[in-house]
């Protein structure tokens, strides 16, 4: 009886940890998500160096759009970063 409830608590900590890879999505699936989720074209990024990270360039994105990228990345086991403005240092 006792050694019942080990596995079974080994199976649901098992359900817990994420071992699948981290996948690539392609530019026409991130284009997908940004018009669903408001916002242009190019805004989503993934990039090939470090793949776990999903970038939002996006100045004036609503709080809306923000946490709907937020959303569909976090669903995905990707880190959300959310870059509203790039600043250029002067010469």
């Amino acid at each position: 009886m006792r050694s019942a409830g080990i596995i079974a608590a080994t199976a649901v900590l098992a359900g817990c940890a994420t071992t699948q890879p981290v996948r690539m999505y392609s530019p026409q699936e991130l284009g997908v998500v940004a018009q669903r989720c408001g916002l242009a074209l190019g805004e989503v990024i993934q990039e090939e160096e470090e793949p776990r990270i999903l970038f939002l360039f996006a100045a004036a994105a609503s709080e809306g759009d923000v946490r709907c990228v937020r959303r569909w990345s976090h669903r995905r086991s990707l880190h959300f970063v959310h870059i509203e403005a790039v600043v250029e240092a002067a010469q």
